[in-house]
């Protein structure tokens, strides 16, 4: 038989109790050792410090990226607008025209009630200023180009100035060639001028709009 049952009741009840005393105390030990465990603080990271020369070279970056956009954008506007230039008909400036692109003419239409009194070749002063215009523009943007002036009449024979003018044709002639001298004065060279009189042979459809000169610029 062991040992320990050879002792009395009272000594085991001392042994028992002090086994529960020695558990208790280990206990509370344990318990602590594993709140210092958990309560042990994690490392904290040092933030990193905002690196601001990158930041700048980004920014500066995108400013140069935005001006070569708007430099690309400018240049492809002036591009388009000198396509539409060169694409557009002639004209002279201030003067109604028009451009026929198959026989490359351009024609200044004025009307002879503007250019002339009632059966004379006489250019009245206040159409000047209509041809001053047609002779800048012939000078300055087709010098050297052929130029026919043309006149025209309605179809009403000449009645109060037979003194001057043979008929329409005869009218008409002189009328074109006042246009004509009238452009040389201004500095357009005269060689490159002719003169042509259709009297009544190409009306329009109504009797004031027949009665025109017609200055005719060969552009090609």
């Amino acid at each position: 038989m062991l040992s320990w049952m050879r002792l009395s009741p009272l000594a085991l009840i001392g042994l028992i109790s002090l086994a529960c005393s020695s558990g208790q105390k280990q206990q509370p030990a344990q318990q602590a050792t594993s709140a210092q465990v958990t309560a042990k603080p994690a490392p904290q990271i040092a933030a990193r410090p905002v690196d601001n020369t990158n930041q700048q070279q980004i920014a500066a970056m995108q400013a140069e990226l935005a001006a070569r956009d708007a430099k690309i954008r400018e240049l492809e506007a002036a591009r388009a607008q000198s396509g539409n230039k060169d694409s557009a008909d002639p004209q002279i400036a201030g003067v109604a025209s028009t451009y026929d692109k198959a026989r490359r003419e351009l024609t200044v239409t004025l009307q002879s009630d503007i250019l002339f009194a009632p059966g004379s070749a006489d250019i009245r002063p206040e159409a000047k200023p209509s041809l001053d215009k047609v002779a800048a523009a012939v000078k300055k943007d087709y010098a050297g180009k052929k130029i026919r002036v043309q006149g025209h009449t309605d179809k009403d024979p000449i009645v109060h100035s037979t003194d001057k003018w043979i008929d329409n044709m005869d009218l008409s002639q002189n009328r074109a060639g006042a246009v004509a001298r009238y452009l040389m004065l201004k500095g357009v060279d005269m060689k490159s001028i002719v003169t042509v009189g259709f009297g009544d042979t190409k009306p329009k459809t109504t009797k004031a709009q027949s009665r025109r000169v017609e200055i005719v610029v060969i552009t090609d």
